[in-house]
């Protein structure tokens, strides 16, 4: 071996990845749906089987993976060649090893290389099936109608999974690995809440040895857990530093150390708590209708996400790589390899609902692709690479390769007779429970107490075509998630990192608070009048009947100027709408090659017709099926938005952390903009079946914002992180406008733009029609209502003409319409309500509904000032 020769030092990598991020890496490819089954595994083999053979399987692991890095790096060194993939060091080797392994060089690198993406392909499958399930109980706990089938969530799951194949390498996916961990960790640490309570008698009521058939499925299920072997080479592959890999205290050893804590905790007190009921994947074994295991679906799911496009890549470059690169390096590549990925992609939910199981996945999988892979392949390799130097005294490694070999071919063949008894032995159960319990919501916030408890306003509304509450949770994040999200970007711009992160947080909690009193206390106001429905300037009218004396002389100014913002704020959305939907329409066509150049102008007047078709949707029912589409296609918009945002990213110390003070009430007003619709949030409430599923810690609206927060934040922070002062108004518009994913995103941005647009229209429309219109027009209605649809869409968009800027039109709107409507009157209302029944001890309401009321006031003057003042200072051109 020529020991002046290291390979590392000769590797040339793309988007090579650090220490952490090969540590993250790792971890998450192992952190995922294994070890969710493994108290069923201890189901199978018993507690005292399945604690000494956890171990076991962990140090055998972690020996059989050292010994395979090790051996492809002494392969390297003795070839001279600076990177041998597993497929290519198992066929070198035999050159290495007797005469009779020389002949097979072809089948072992044939073998490898199928062997890797099945099990690849079986882990996507398994955490499709694990996020389905998760998927599945979360949101069948929401809904009073009868439940979906997992087949149906399996299939809801499509989208979201799919656009993780957008990830072209493991260097862009480090930062959501990051995140997935942690929010695995996190519902780990959660699930002992559970795990650690109501423990049953471990001797007498829990099997110390399972059945001996069963101990495969152990095994099979362990391996699986633990060894993520295709992701473990590629980040091996991928490493800067691929020395500090392996060895007692390198990154494999390390994640496997603190894998391991956890693979044993959650195995052991799993099947202790629940025994023989535990299921494939234990978390299903919660109370669904507890808050905990809600949160923790939603973390599982997010990590399942990014453990799915962790290990769909790692395929899709395998056959690209070994198969299609240089057939196809001259023919259209970007289409093939995007081909490429949807095969995957549909071979792996063809598989899932196929076997729909998750411990069957994972058992198959184990037992056939890592007692090959994990155990078999690195051994052999380091029995023919020592051929000729030797195997130490007495030939001990020999001796005890030899075992080791023996054990994982004993694992392959036990593993998948027992896999195929166990899904025979499934299907016949599944014949009789295919129907699934219903299981309804029983999350329901108390009142205060100080109202008419005999009568209930829900209960006496008459409503034409009620929505039910997934529809309610799929309109308000429609209606939150829209252009707002597009500038927070240069609201951190206007604030700095810091101070725009500390925003987003706190403009969430007081906008959470404010929604929330302004619907409590219309319902406190409805009990008290004995009405089933009043509509916000109706309330802000009546409730001033309930305050002091000089409050009941403003009623009807109070119902005036609340029915004035809310139709200036749903104009401001219609606006920021046309904006968005016209600068993706003048993108997309002035890259293309040959066009004729448009201006913003004709853009937005190109937008009139499939807009104003929009306002043909009569209600929110209706619109409900479009804004499900429009959520999922905002979320391919942001995912892709992934590749661009996290590329390039410079350090933190190239922008501010902490802009002028000056700037922030534009920031503030714009950030307030993008976490509110309250327009719709409002029609929403009246159009609920169960209004009193909408406020609350765990009601539709708050569900909702928590969505909405998290991704501001990560929009805000890494859109601003990667463009720097030179963010846009509309932060897609910094993307290479002839980039393939470009253009991907801005027809899609333009689809939900679109629904936005129509959702927000329809409510401006309703109430002009209703409080203006109805009573006054008898004679052809339906001519009048389709005029007044046609005049609110030639209105919005002849005033985009006029204020084509994005930003402007979204500080201008968060000043004006949502601090007044979502801050000022909500707390104004309260206050009011209140009057006479007391604002409790020390009036601690009274003053705590003060200061807020002083900050909305802070946000509308000196936001709408700045505002104007930019205006002035840039203008009023488009972004």
């Amino acid at each position: 071996m020529d020991s002046d020769y290291d390979p590392h030092e000769h590797r040339e990598v793309k988007r090579p990845i650090n220490n952490l991020e090969a540590f993250m890496d790792m971890l998450k490819g192992n952190l995922g749906s294994g070890i969710v089954a493994l108290p069923i595994a201890f189901k199978h083999a018993g507690w005292v089987v399945g604690s000494v053979g956890l171990i076991l399987c962990i140090l055998l692991t972690i020996h059989t993976l050292n010994t395979l890095i090790s051996t492809e790096y002494r392969i390297c060194k003795r070839k001279k060649v600076p990177l041998l993939q597993y497929s290519y060091a198992m066929e070198t080797v035999t050159e290495m090893g007797p005469s009779c392994a020389s002949k097979c060089g072809k089948f072992y690198w044939y073998t490898t290389f199928i062997f890797t993406i099945c099990l690849q392909l079986g882990a996507c499958m398994s955490y499709i099936s694990f996020g389905a399930g998760v998927l599945e109980a979360m949101v069948n706990s929401f809904l009073t109608e009868e439940p979906l089938t997992k087949f149906h969530y399996i299939l809801i799951t499509m989208p979201p999974y799919f656009c993780t194949l957008f990830i072209l390498n493991l260097k862009v996916i480090a930062p959501l690995a990051f995140t997935a961990n942690i929010a695995t960790i996190i519902g780990f640490l959660l699930c002992f809440r559970y795990l650690f309570v109501d423990l049953a008698n471990l001797i007498d009521d829990r099997d110390a040895f399972g059945s001996i058939t069963k101990y495969p499925l152990f095994i099979g299920i362990s391996i699986f857990s633990m060894q993520a072997v295709g992701l473990i080479t590629h980040v091996e592959y991928s490493m800067k530093n691929p020395k500090q890999f392996g060895g007692l205290c390198g990154m494999f050893p390390l994640s496997m150390y603190v894998l391991g804590s956890l693979y044993f905790t959650i195995a052991f007190f799993g099947y202790w708590r629940f025994g023989d009921e535990v299921k494939g994947n234990f978390v299903l074994n919660l109370p669904p209708k507890d808050i905990i295991p809600r949160i923790l679906n939603t973390l599982f799911f997010f990590s399942m996400w990014v453990s799915y496009g962790l290990n769909a890549v790692v395929p899709v470059d395998m056959i690209w790589e070994e198969l299609m690169e240089e057939k196809f390096k001259d023919k259209h590549p970007f289409w093939w390899h995007f081909l490429l990925r949807c095969i995957v992609f549909i071979v792996t939910y063809a598989g899932v609902i196929a076997i729909p199981n998750i411990s069957l996945i994972i058992t198959f999988t184990g037992a056939i692709c890592m007692s090959v892979l994990g155990i078999i392949y690195p051994i052999l390799m380091d029995s023919f690479e020592r051929y000729e130097v030797g195997y130490g005294k007495l030939k001990w490694r020999l001796i005890k390769n030899i075992i080791i070999i023996i054990i994982g071919i004993a694992s392959f063949g036990f593993g998948i007779y027992s896999g195929v008894l166990d899904a025979i032995e499934h299907r016949k159960r599944s014949n009789h429970t295919h129907l699934q319990q219903l299981i309804v919501n029983a999350i329901m916030d108390e009142d205060d107490g100080n109202n008419n408890d005999e009568y209930d306003p829900h209960e006496y509304r008459e409503i034409k075509d009620p929505i039910n509450d997934c529809e309610a949770f799929m309109n308000i994040l429609r209606g939150c998630l829209g252009s707002g999200l597009l500038v927070l970007p240069i609201a951190f711009k206007y604030s700095g990192l810091a101070i725009g992160s500390v925003c987003v947080v706190l403009a969430s909690i007081l906008l959470i608070h404010t929604i929330d009193t302004l619907i409590a206390t219309k319902h406190r106001i409805c009990q008290r009048k004995m009405v089933p429905l009043l509509k916000y300037a109706y309330a802000m009218e009546i409730v001033t009947e309930f305050g002091p004396p000089y409050a009941k002389k403003c009623g009807k100014l109070f119902k005036v100027s609340s029915f004035v913002f809310i139709m200036i704020l749903q104009f401001g959305n219609c606006m920021s709408y046309i904006i968005v939907g016209a600068s993706c329409l003048e993108t997309f066509i002035n890259s293309l090659p040959g066009t004729r150049h448009l201006n913003r102008t004709h853009c937005i007047l190109a937008t009139i017709t499939p807009y104003f078709l929009t306002l043909f949707i009569m209600n929110l029912k209706s619109i409900a099926p479009f804004s499900l589409a429009a959520n999922i296609t905002m979320l391919i918009v942001l995912c892709l938005s992934v590749a661009f945002l996290f590329s390039g990213l410079g350090s933190t110390s190239d922008w501010d952390v902490v802009a002028s003070p000056n700037t922030w009430p534009i920031s503030i007003a714009t950030v307030v903009f993008s976490m509110q619709a309250i327009g719709v949030i409002c029609h929403v409430e009246y159009s609920m079946k169960t209004p009193e599923h909408l406020r609350g810690c765990c009601g539709m609206f708050h569900r909702a914002m928590y969505v909405v927060t998290i991704l501001n934040v990560f929009v805000g922070l890494f859109g601003y992180w990667r463009y720097g002062n030179e963010v846009k108004g509309n932060y897609i518009l910094n993307f290479p406008p002839k980039n393939i994913k470009t253009r991907i995103i801005q027809v899609l941005l333009f689809f939900t733009m679109l629904v936005s647009y129509g959702l927000n229209a329809v409510v401006a429309v309703d109430i002009i029609w209703d409080e203006l219109l109805e009573q006054r027009i008898t004679k052809d209605p339906h001519l009048w209502n389709f005029l007044l649809k046609a005049g609110t869409v030639l209105v919005t968009h002849a005033t985009t003409i006029g204020l084509p800027n994005l930003y402007l039109v979204v500080s201008l709107t968060g000043a004006v319409s949502i601090c007044t409507l979502g801050i000022i009157y909500p707390m104004l209302m309260d206050l009011y309500e209140r009057y006479e029944n007391g604002y409790g001890p020390k009036h601690w309401i009274l003053v705590k509904d003060i200061i807020i009321i002083i900050i909305g006031i802070a946000c509308f003057g000196m936001g709408l000032s700045q505002t104007i003042l930019e205006a002035a200072k840039h203008g009023t051109t488009d972004d």
